[in-house]
């Protein structure tokens, strides 16, 4: 009895947890808050602290103890938040920081220190009986473990200074990046603390992330220290895993800069933000490496204002910010390309101060800061010693005075000025006086002089190692230099200086604290750049992304429009939205200036630019084109003219008016009032399942828009494939007539990357097998810019790309890029314009980049439509469905077009031997009306305007079959749940499971508990294995599949197999380790099983999309999926495999699947399935694939005379030899009836003598008692049209022969109906059919076997196959997929209490579009495409003089004819000896004494 209670006692323990817990958090919370009290005392103690910086105590104080609360009950106090972004990249704030922070440290630990020894005393003076006391001893001695280890063995993490140095070593030369930023012209949009601007900004970074998000900032800028006097607020953040970066940038920004926005608001100051989000590729995604960049910190220096009239600087903040996206590879200093490494070592040298990144935007901010040199001399002079002087060059540690001697120079500059103003008796500024070429060359000599007096000779002595007379660097060239960029250097001239000596794509905006009150620069080469104007807003939106500067449409401006619609003006409505798009394929710089004067502050040397007012006036738009300037350009008429216009107020031209100027509006695209331009879609809880259930109606919209029944008042797609359709007839019948200039070249041309390129590859595969003879070809846009892209080009090794195989040479060109903007396809465009005016695009709305460039192609004069488009708009989710969908639809209303232009024209089907008939066509439209149906099914969405929710069974199928997958992938994650709340509340209990079994039921043996104890500890061992098997038995799931995280594969076509992987893992791409899956995917009818069956293991997920088998032409199609399915579940260990299901329209389970999903018909039957009805009484649903295969062999034995499986040497020999008798006397036989019907003997028939002849072999048919095919006249006459392959309207032998022998199907062909509607259009009409086939059967005659008709519906079962039935598949995994990860994402989100909630539609990239250069540079496409031009022009060139020279030979031989048929003499040699030589004259002679080839050569001159 003694031993049990003490056995109790033991195990009941008398060590209060609970307390120890409690004391543990208290002492956790007293630590911190010791480290947040000691930080704020050195706040208190620096002026420029955070605590000081907020508009009002309350204010602080509610936000200071909003972070203490959080420090104390989240142990863990990020002190950087107390310190204003702005002051972190300084060194002596660095110094201060890590300083506090180690005093911090220390106090914290002393804290808890002496918490502990208290405790400790406290519970030695109780004699160490009270239990409580030793738990809060306990408790205390495990926080002061924790300070130790936190505060001093590992007191080095978290640092801002090791945030700096975070950096990778790596060049990030090539980045995935957007700008972004507005300008505030309306002081409203200050009001309420910039809450719609904030809204306005969020807007814009959440869909510029679509270009990648992995950090992103945003400066602005403040007054400080009186009027006029600006300095720059940077706020940057990065991105984490599944944090949206678009809500903590604009947390950040509002937090460190909207204290000012009232101030704005009050002094109706024009605020601007400019900003930027980063993706980055060759370097970490670190904090130095974000944007907005600054090399040189804020610097006080002395400064002269444009308009000052009074002598004296002012010494005022200055600092550069830019943004760029992009690639900066080199820069220019006296003709030498310096690369970006060795810039950053001579920037580090000139500008004093470190690199603030290695990145190399960077590097660019570092030039701009010695260019930026306007109204201060000091930099002025540092830009002459670096950039104009012969001797200036670019090397490490180069001998760079500093600024302040600079500075000592400029006083003897500032002198002089001074003289001058003082002088004008204040009727000159400084502005006038640097126009005044007359002045600045008085000053310069003047500062000679005073430079060469006996006291400031000694004054350039620090510019010894670049002055040198000897070397072309006198000091005079100095002081020129100095002046004319002491007066030029502006933001514009900045931006033009650095873009004509840099090389590299840019997307870039500059903004200098000097102007920032009153200008904004941007520039586009390589890279976009779009500025929106909102005159009624007072709002300026730019970006690199079109889409994000529709963001002033979506959000109200507050207070209302400041300015009224004008309607009735030149171009309808003045005050609307226009945006205006830049040039980034030749390079151009915008400079907005929104001065009170509405003068523009531009220098002289871009004082001839044209400007444009806009705004209502209230800003003026400036474009120029990146070159050399020189000042000491003659002042002619026009630069007099414009440079009066640009400094004097009373000019006339600030009384012309508002509306925007002609040349510019045409290169404007209207915003507001277009019915082109798609507004931003709204935000979504799931913008996947938004862009699923959209399917429907998007595709319904397609097909109605195609039938000219658009959304719109017009259909644009429909004017498209009239000029598609054009440009198809105009190279076809260059190939006809050998008239192409290439004959090498190919027919068609689709491109495009990863999902577009394979829905393209899918278009041109089906559009030539519809057409052999077509020339198609699908490749990469990247092999593409590699290729011809490049001056050392990209070997596409493994493929058959080579500059020798592939020319592009007057090609129809389709490029598919569902989001117009992607690099590749967009350097694509540029660079085929050379080769190809036939370019068009696929993409989600007319408004895209590439839609862009191709509206800029020049015309022929007609309206040449170029894009096709899904209208989509924009679709922020990553997961690619709608965009799959979409885009599949399109691409098939424009395969049935493209077919019908080709089968509408004989020749031209007879050229490209065109396979498909209308027939096909026909039923193909049938089966894409019918989708819709289908789609609705499966999605559970109507197509409806309204989008309204339907009842499916079969979306709830699929979703089921989700929920069950997603049962598979959080097994793991609920199986540690489980053993964690089992251990937990076992060892918090002390009564492990089976031990506390026992005690319950009273054992008290001590032995005993040793074996409770062992089963126990198993229990413990194997406790995450027990827990899954517990939660499969209650699921009733497969209990011998592995515990481990699952893999998916998908088998199906190419196309949705890689569109459906693509979605998949872009659905999990942030889902947490524990419930991460991986997904691989291949072609069933291929590769499927080579690939991945070696990685079949118990537990694998195997989704296989099934043809529908129950088609004669796709049963050996599925035979073939059902085989690769079978193989892998096939392969078995211990009694499990993987589990597979499928999803089809046949209604048949595989033996081996675990599941299968039958998708509705949704289709008219076709004659094989009608014909099995027919015999049978029965139908082929429920039948296996090999059951199908037997059935349709079958029906083939029956309707063939001898089968292959029959045939043997003997019997072999006898048919081709019987063969071959028929042969001779069936072509005997069409002799003699051909002889007797040539009335005139001249060797060929006429229409009237083809009727007679084929109505006589139907009489001799009909006698003979054989069945014959009777038609028309029309008839005869279509078939007689399609023999005559020379189109001289008679046949000759062997016309007519191949006529005769012509197959019944090819006849069927060419005899089908005219393929235009009621209006006109070029329309597949859908077959009205009760089954497919049925008229055919009718129409086809008598002789022609039902097997024979069910081969010939073979291609149109194929596309139905490739168009319809594979995009029903693919919508359906999407929904099957999207559930699967919605379920696993809800489930984090529910046991984390929304803690770990992640977003399904983005991914961790969040890169949904790929706008920068990658893997294949685009740097070199503006000079190769005008190289490519060259060497098209001369193959021009070639061609037509080889095209003159065959004309003239065949001229002759048709003279010679001519002459031999007019002298009617066969039988003289003599004769016809002088009639040949007559033709040579009259065919080799011409006018004047020219031959007939000169002049023929003369003609075509001009094509050349």
């Amino acid at each position: 009895s003694a031993r049990l209670k003490m056995t109790s006692k033991s195990l009941n323990g008398s060590f209060p947890l609970s307390s120890a817990i409690f004391w543990y958090v208290v002492g956790g919370a007293f630590h911190e808050l010791a480290h947040v009290a000691s930080m704020m005392m050195s706040m208190m103690m620096n002026k420029d602290g955070a605590f000081f910086s907020y508009p009002n105590s309350v204010k602080a104080l509610k936000s200071f103890s909003s972070f203490a609360l959080k420090s104390a009950l989240g142990r863990s106090a990020d002190l950087r938040q107390l310190f204003p972004n702005d002051e972190k990249d300084d060194d002596g704030f660095l110094l201060f920081f890590e300083r506090s922070v180690a005093i911090s440290r220390a106090v914290a630990v002393f804290a808890s220190a002496i918490l502990f020894l208290w405790s400790l005393v406290a519970l030695r003076e109780k004699q160490n009986t009270n239990e409580n006391r030793r738990a809060k001893t306990f408790a205390f001695a495990a926080t002061l473990f924790d300070a130790i280890c936190s505060d001093v063995l590992f007191s080095h993490v978290g640092s801002f200074r090791e945030i700096r140095k975070m950096s990778s070593s790596y060049s990030s030369s090539v980045v995935y990046c957007g700008n972004f930023g507005i300008v505030l012209l309306n002081a409203a949009w200050c009001s309420q603390n910039g809450e719609r601007a904030y809204d306005l900004l969020e807007k814009m970074v959440n869909v510029t992330m679509m270009r990648g998000a992995q950090s992103g900032g945003i400066v602005t800028f403040e007054e400080e220290k009186g009027e006029g006097n600006m300095r720059g607020v940077r706020s940057r953040v990065v991105n984490m895993k599944r944090t949206d970066l678009s809500k903590l940038l604009r947390s950040k920004t509002e937090r460190e800069s909207k204290g000012k926005m009232k101030l704005a608001e009050k002094k109706a100051q024009t605020r601007i933000f400019c900003g930027h989000t980063r993706f980055a590729t060759t370097s970490k995604a670190t904090f130095d490496g974000t944007h907005p960049h600054q090399w040189s910190p804020k610097q006080d220096l002395l400064v002269y204002g444009l308009k000052q009239t009074k002598s004296g600087s002012t010494r005022v903040s200055v600092e550069n910010f830019i943004t760029h996206n992009g690639d900066f590879d080199a820069f220019q200093v006296n003709r030498k390309w310096n690369d970006q490494g060795s810039m950053n070592l001579w920037l580090e040298s000139v500008l004093k101060f470190k690199p603030p990144s290695v990145v190399d935007s960077a590097s660019i901010a570092g030039v701009v800061d010695l260019i930026r040199a306007q109204g201060c001399f000091a930099l002025a002079a540092r830009f002459s010693a670096c950039f104009m002087l012969k001797t200036s060059d670019v090397f490490p540690d180069a001998p760079m005075p500093t600024l302040a001697q600079f500075e000592d120079i400029g006083k003897h500059f500032e002198k002089v000025l001074d003289e001058t103003l003082i002088a004008s008796n204040g009727q000159s500024t400084v502005q006038e006086i640097g126009f005044s070429l007359a002045m600045r060359e008085k000053l310069t000599k003047e500062i000679i002089d005073e430079f060469e007096k006996g006291m400031n000779k000694d004054a350039l002595k620090c510019l010894d190692n670049y002055l040198d007379e000897e070397m072309g660097a006198p000091s005079r060239e100095f002081v020129r230099f100095t002046v004319n960029a002491f007066f030029d250097n502006d933001s514009l001239f900045t931006m033009k200086y650095f873009l004509t000596h840099a090389k590299g794509s840019f997307g870039l905006m500059v903004t200098c604290s000097l102007d920032a009150h009153r200008q904004l620069c941007v520039a586009a080469r390589g890279q976009t750049i779009s500025v929106a104007f909102y005159p009624k807003k007072g709002l300026i939106c730019y970006g690199s992304e079109q889409a994000a500067v529709k963001a002033g449409l979506s959000v109200e401006t507050p207070n209302g429009d400041i300015l009224a619609s004008v309607h009735g003006g030149e171009y309808g409505d003045d005050n609307a939205a226009i945006r205006l798009d830049l040039d980034d394929l030749n390079g151009e710089i915008c400079l907005l200036d929104w001065g009170a004067d509405r003068i523009p502050a531009v220098s002289y040397p871009n004082s001839h630019l044209e400007q444009y007012p806009l705004m209502g006036g209230s800003v003026n738009a400036i474009l120029a084109k990146e070159g050399e300037m020189r000042v000491e350009e003659p002042m002619t008429a026009l630069r007099k003219q414009k440079s009066t216009e640009n400094i004097a107020p009373s000019s006339p031209r600030r009384g012309k008016g508002v509306s925007v100027d002609k040349k510019l509006f045409h290169r404007m695209t209207r915003l507001e009032g277009n019915e082109l331009i798609k507004m931003l879609p709204k935000e979504s809880d799931d913008p996947v399942l938004t862009d699923i259930a959209d399917i429907p109606r998007i595709l319904k919209n397609i097909q109605d828009d195609w039938r000219n029944k658009p959304q719109g008042s017009m259909s644009l797609n429909r004017l498209t494939a009239w000029n598609l359709a054009r440009c198809l007839k105009k190279r076809l019948a260059r190939r006809v007539n050998r008239t192409i200039k290439s004959e090498g070249s190919i027919d068609v041309v689709v491109t495009g990357c990863e999902v577009s390129l394979w829905l393209a590859e899918q278009f041109a595969s089906d559009l030539q097998t519809a057409f052999p003879r077509l020339r198609v070809k699908a490749i990469s846009s990247n092999k593409i810019l590699g290729l011809w892209g490049q001056d050392l080009p990209v070997p596409s090794v493994g493929f058959t790309n080579s500059k020798k195989t592939d020319d592009f040479t007057d090609a129809i060109v389709i490029i598919v890029s569902h989001s117009g903007g992607t690099f590749a396809p967009l350097a694509t465009s540029n660079l085929l314009v050379s080769s190809t005016n036939s370019i068009f695009v696929v993409a989600s709305e007319w408004d895209t980049q590439i839609g862009k460039q191709l509206r800029a192609m020049k015309s022929e004069g007609e309206f040449d439509s170029r894009i096709f488009t899904t209208d989509v708009g924009v679709r922020p989710a990553e997961p690619c469905s709608i965009s799959v969908a979409a885009t599949q639809q399109l691409l098939t209303q424009i395969f049935l077009h493209m077919s019908l232009v080709i089968l509408d024209n004989a020749d031209f089907r007879k050229y490209t031997n065109a396979y498909v008939t209308k027939h096909d066509l026909s039923e193909l439209e049938k089966c894409n009306q019918m989708n819709i149906a289908a789609l609705e099914e499966i999605v559970g969405y109507s197509a409806s305007p309204k989008k309204e929710k339907l009842k499916s069974a079969k979306e709830d199928e699929l979703r089921k079959q989700g929920d069950d997958w997603a049962d598979h992938v959080l097994e793991g994650v609920k199986g540690w749940i489980m053993s964690f709340v089992y251990i937990v509340g076992t060892v918090t209990a002390g009564y492990p499971l089976i031990t506390g079994v026992a005690v319950l039921c009273g054992l008290a043996t001590t032995w005993a508990f040793y074996i409770t104890r062992f089963f126990d500890a198993l229990i413990y061992a194997f406790l995450p294995q027990i827990s899954i098997t517990i939660i499969r038995l209650i699921q009733g799931r497969n209990l011998l599949h592995r515990m481990t995280a699952r893999t998916i594969v998908i088998g199906d076509i190419p196309w949705v197999s890689q569109c459906a992987d693509a979605f998949l893992s872009k659905i999990f791409a942030c889902s947490y380790s524990a419930a991460g899956i991986t997904v691989l995917s291949g072609n069933t009818n291929d590769h499927l099983v080579h690939r991945h069956t070696h990685r079949v293991v118990r537990g694998a997920l195997l989704i296989v999309g099934r043809p529908d088998g129950r088609l004669s032409g796709l049963t050996s199609a599925e035979a073939t999926t059902s085989l690769s399915l079978s193989q892998a579940s096939s392969i078995q260990s211990i009694g499990g495999t993987c589990e597979s299901i499928t999803i089809g329209h046949s209604p048949y389970k595989l033996p081996l699947s675990k599941n299968a999903i039958f998708l509705s018909r949704h289709r008219p039957k076709y004659l094989c399935e009608k014909y099995y009805e027919e015999r049978t009484e029965n139908n082929l649903d429920g039948k296996s694939a090999g059951a199908l295969l037997g059935i349709y062999s079958t029906y083939h034995e029956e309707h063939t005379e001898l089968s292959v499986h029959k045939l043997n040497n003997r019997n072999a020999v006898a048919l081709l030899t019987n063969a071959c008798k028929y042969a001779e006397e069936q072509r005997a036989h069409i002799l003699t009836v051909f002889k007797e019907l040539d009335t005139n003997q001249d060797g060929r028939l006429s229409l009237s003598e083809f009727t007679s002849a084929y109505k006589k072999l139907d009489t001799l048919a009909a006698a003979a008692g054989e069945e014959h095919i009777a038609l028309t006249d029309a008839q005869i006459a279509k078939l007689f049209r399609s023999g005559d392959r020379d189109t001289n309207g008679t046949l000759d032998f062997d016309e007519f022969s191949e006529i005769i022998n012509l197959p019944e199907i090819l006849m069927l062909k060419i005899l089908e109906a005219d393929p235009r509607n009621a209006e006109g259009l070029l329309m597949v009409e859908p077959s009205h059919e009760e089954y497919f086939g049925q008229v055919l059967r009718k129409s086809a005659p008598p002789q022609i076997k039902p097997y024979t008709l069910m081969e010939s519906q073979e291609f149109s079962m194929k596309l139905y196959e490739a168009r319809i039935a594979s995009l029903q598949r693919f919508v359906a995994m999407t929904v099957l997929f999207h559930q699967t990860g919605t379920r696993v994402q809800r489930f984090w989100r529910k046991v984390s209490f929304g803690y770990l909630g992640y977003r399904t539609d983005r991914t961790h990239s969040i890169m949904r579009i790929a706008t920068t250069a990658s893997p294949v540079s685009g740097a070199e496409v503006r000079d190769r495409r005008h190289f490519i031009a060259l060497v098209t022009a001369f193959n021009s060139a070639v061609s037509t003089i080889r095209r003159v020279h065959y004309e003239f030979v065949e001229g002759v031989k048709l003279s010679r004819k001519r002459v031999l048929r007019r002298n009617n003499d066969f039988s003289n040699s003599t004769h016809n000896s002088a009639g040949e030589s007559e033709g040579e004259d009259l065919s080799y002679r011409g006018r004047g004494g020219k031959s007939a080839f000169q002049e023929l050569l003369l003609r075509r001159a001009g094509s050349v």
